[in-house]
């Protein structure tokens, strides 16, 4: 019974994990397409953008403090990718150390 709840619990965290990955990557391709087209504020485009530029952004900024933008090169995205794969890390060693127990 324990089992499968961990089972269950390690695959929802793993997959809210991922999922986030994906909106972050979505967010910095379309950053790259606004900066180049342009488009006017009331795209539909636009207002995705700005919507996941408000809700992506405070992870950013936190990583910003740690690693400011290096000759306009901005770093802060690797640190969050390389935090999520820490986290899917550790998660990964503790859920089959608590299933070999």
């Amino acid at each position: 019974m324990l089992n499968s709840f961990l089972i269950f619990l390690y695959y929802v965290i793993k997959s809210i994990l991922q999922s986030l990955a994906i909106v972050i990557s979505v967010y910095i391709l379309m950053g790259w397409i606004v900066a180049v087209v342009r488009p006017k504020s009331n795209n539909a485009f636009v207002k995705i953008y700005s919507f996941l530029g408000e809700k992506i952004e405070p992870m950013f900024a936190y990583c910003r403090q740690f690693v400011p933008p290096i000759m306009g090169l901005d770093f802060s995205p690797i640190l969050v990718f390389l935090a999520i794969e820490g986290i899917h890390y550790v998660l990964s060693l503790l859920f089959m150390l608590l299933l070999k127990i």
